[in-house]
């Protein structure tokens, strides 16, 4: 699972995530926290391509497993 967040966000402050990254983590979940600095409560360019590349990866993988697997 990835989490992608602005270090500027004003809304959502991302020092909350970053603890429960770290418990997720904690517990045994494969959780990945990618931050942007200078990105506020926003979708930038760099978070896009980022969320995109890792949208496409997981679809490869998924379509990687066998049939019954998929669900």
């Amino acid at each position: 699972m990835s989490i992608f967040h602005g270090e500027n966000d004003r809304l959502v402050p991302i020092g909350p995530i970053r603890a429960l990254v770290t418990e997720l983590q904690r517990r045994g979940l494969p959780v990945t926290l990618h931050s942007y600095p200078g990105l506020g409560h926003a979708i930038g360019p760099r978070l896009w391509r980022d969320l995109q590349a890792t949208l496409q990866g997981e679809l490869e993988a998924l379509q990687a497993r066998p049939p019954a697997a998929r669900h």
